[in-house]
């Protein structure tokens, strides 16, 4: 499709699949020509040459002088203003970075270089008003609420001292140095360690189980980094052993909790926060859900670049070692494709109806979860929160507009 604009631009678009178009564009003569001279006009008011009063360099001296620097000025000029009139004459919107190469700058010659991008694809969206989907009610069992009991009980169990040798579950209170290959020594004294925490190697809580107050370990751990093996030893002395005592559920307990008259009070309070927590999740499984069923049923083109790019995030976020991007590809591009299509979904649901955050709402959202911490470095986050918060939105705005039997 070849197309002249209106300031005899020259453009031809072809389709390369899978949401890809590759633009060749000639700009003419008389448009380089006149973006030179602005351009050398501009430079010879300021330029400072042996020889010359300022503003007198002839065009030859500034050519020699200065012409590099001034053909990439001109380049990235033209390229500006005419790349982005081709994409709104022809109703183009980019989906990624485009690549812009074969850049041909001559004199006395049109100016032309090509562009290879995507581009949003033609999306028929499925209907995203109206849908209907199941909630299972929500039950909190006695089982859950007395798990959630004995979870507390953990928490707020206190540690008693014993005079016997040191088993799995006790608190530690210990000195220890960790003594590391070139690397400068650990120390602590009176630290509490809870033997089974598996902090310590393996080999090191061994042999602090069955040991006595006074005692005094020394532990050589070999481990292999980077084809290297690395000696560390483990000198700790054992000053005190805490049996764990776990406090009886009873009325004391819930009032040692909290602001509960007894248990009873304790239990209604634990099962309210359970149903809350179950219900927001419910929601959110709901949510996910019917993005799920308005995505599958839509119909586009789904652009191999952002793929890709999904491929590569998906592989990095798995923090595999092996980085090898054909088995990333096989593995997770069926996922990435999904994620890719309801990404795409979600924008076309927001431009029907209008829903977006500005950059302001996120950096509102950003400072209160950072609270009064002054150092927090917010700006990095501020786009990712956007993102987050909008797709929130719109999210939000689906099952708000569905019908939960």
């Amino acid at each position: 499709m070849a197309d002249t604009t209106s300031s005899n631009v020259k453009t031809d678009i072809k389709d390369i699949g899978n949401c890809g178009r590759l633009l060749k564009i000639e700009v003419p003569v008389e448009l380089v020509e006149k973006e030179t001279k602005n351009a050398y006009s501009a430079i010879q008011k300021t330029a400072s040459v042996h020889g010359f009063r300022i503003g007198k360099t002839p065009y030859p001296i500034l050519k020699i002088r200065f012409g590099k620097a001034l053909n990439e000025e001109i380049k990235e000029k033209l390229i500006n203003q005419t790349y982005q009139d081709i994409l709104k004459n022809h109703n183009l919107i980019p989906i990624s970075e485009p690549k812009i190469d074969n850049i041909s700058f001559e004199e006395g010659k049109p100016f032309t270089y090509e562009v290879s991008l995507e581009i949003k694809p033609e999306i028929k969206l499925a209907g995203y008003k109206g849908l209907k989907i199941s909630a299972k009610p929500i039950n909190v069992s006695d089982d859950d609420i007395n798990n959630a009991l004995k979870m507390r009980q953990e928490q707020n169990a206190e540690f008693v001292p014993v005079n016997r040798p040191a088993k799995v579950g006790d608190q530690t209170i210990i000195d220890f140095e960790i003594i590391t290959d070139s690397a400068p020594s650990k120390k602590q004294t009176n630290a509490p360690y809870i033997l089974g925490s598996k902090i310590f190697p393996e080999k090191v809580e061994e042999e602090l189980v069955g040991a006595k107050i006074d005692d005094k370990k020394e532990v050589e751990v070999i481990s292999n980094s980077l084809e290297k093996n690395i000696k560390t030893i483990y000198k700790i002395t054992i000053k005190q052993i805490k049996e764990k005592k776990l406090l009886p559920i009873n009325d004391e307990f819930a009032k040692e909790l909290g602001d509960f008259k007894n248990l009873i009070e304790l239990k209604d309070d634990i099962q309210k926060r359970l149903k809350s927590v179950a219900e927001d999740k419910q929601k959110a499984d709901i949510k996910e859900q019917l993005l799920d069923m308005v995505s599958e049923n839509s119909k586009m083109l789904i652009p191999a670049g952002l793929v890709d790019k999904q491929i590569d995030y998906m592989g990095t976020r798995s923090g595999e070692k092996d980085t090898d991007k054909s088995k990333w590809k096989e593995k997770y591009s069926k996922e990435a494709a999904k994620d890719v299509k309801k990404m795409l979904v979600l924008e076309e649901i927001a431009e029907k109806e209008k829903l977006g955050v500005s950059i302001e709402e996120a950096k509102q959202k950003l400072q209160n979860l950072a609270g009064d911490n002054k150092t927090a470095k917010l700006d990095s986050y501020t786009e990712y929160i956007q993102r987050q918060m909008k797709r929130q939105k719109i999210l939000d705005f689906i099952y708000e507009n569905a019908k939960i039997l």
